[in-house]
């Protein structure tokens, strides 16, 4: 079963949620790390639950990939409504707003939920379709050798996770080998090429697949649009109505993110960064970061460690 929807909600950042989640780790069952772009779980109850005015119209800046242990969770996305059992893995991108859910209190599952910025880093900044769809999630059964193969990444990940001397690299290998594995299992139970997409859908993912490749060079929408030949407007028009956010705010949402993973990942200065985001000046990169985030790159950076 999968959905792709859009709903109007409040967007939770990364940095909230595992600051809350960290604050209150003594309440929740089973293990769970809490980093500053990753959280993994083990045997754990659903730790998304536990944030405030969650889950009703609430969408987070983290992708979620779990697989039930235990339970049952009945999941409300738009018109769809996935009722996931023990055995399925439920994949939620990032953005996606959960209307509502109804979770055995026996529940327990096993996975990690990754920000944005750190998938962009862990694929080297182009991301794999399955990441690509700003509204995806679906619930797959796989067989128990499947199962086995996506746990034993959830528990290396999660003994990785607390290594002091494990390193960037390690972290992001893992989290490709499971996205990477878990895009597989959905094309074997979804033919997509066989699905129906209307054409607005497809103009819209077309744009954002540009948009993932081009906006650290291209930041305005007139170029989008000649490479889609539709004029600006009409482009406009059929983002926003096919994913409820205009396009500008695509492009500069991804830019923002593409710019943090600089800050938190490279030691390059400000200036360096400015210039190879093709800015005009350290001055213009400063002024709208400032503006899309209320924040400088400046403390962004000397907060990364946190």
């Amino acid at each position: 079963m999968q959905n792709k929807a859009s709903e109007d909600g409040t967007m939770m950042s990364f940095r909230e949620i595992s600051t809350y989640l960290r604050s209150h780790k003594d309440i929740v069952e089973g293990e769970l790390y809490v980093g500053s772009d990753h959280i993994v779980a083990l045997d754990s109850a659903p730790f998304f639950r536990l944030i405030p005015n969650n889950p009703r119209n609430v969408s987070f800046d983290a992708a979620r990939l779990v697989l039930i242990r235990k339970g049952s969770c009945d999941i409300t996305i738009g018109p769809m409504k996935f009722n996931c059992r023990p055995g399925d893995i439920v994949f939620i991108n990032s953005g996606v707003v959960v209307n509502d859910d109804e979770v055995d209190k026996n529940t327990k599952l096993e996975g990690f939920a990754v920000s944005k910025s750190l998938l962009i880093k862990s694929f080297g900044g182009r991301l794999p379709e399955l990441l690509l769809a700003p509204d995806m999630c679906f619930c797959v059964h796989p067989n128990s050798k499947e199962r086995h193969v996506l746990k034993q990444i959830f528990h290396t990940l999660y003994s990785l996770s607390q290594l002091s001397e494990a390193t960037n690299e390690a972290i992001c290998s893992l989290i490709v080998s499971a996205y990477c594995f878990v895009e597989a299992l959905h094309k074997q139970n979804f033919n997509l090429d066989g699905m129906y997409k209307s054409r607005n859908k497809l103009v819209a993912e077309q744009f954002i697949r540009l948009v993932n490749n081009h906006a650290k060079h291209q930041h305005e929408l007139d170029f989008y649009a000649s490479k889609l030949c539709l004029t600006p407007h009409y482009l406009g028009m059929i983002v926003k109505r096919e994913t409820n956010i205009t396009a500008k705010e695509w492009i500069d949402n991804t830019l923002i993110v593409q710019i943090q993973s600089e800050l938190k990942y490279t030691n390059n200065s400000l200036k360096v960064i400015a210039s190879d985001f093709d800015f005009i000046s350290l001055s213009a990169f400063c002024k709208f970061y400032k503006r899309k985030t209320g924040h400088t790159a400046r403390s962004y950076r000397m907060k990364r460690n946190e």
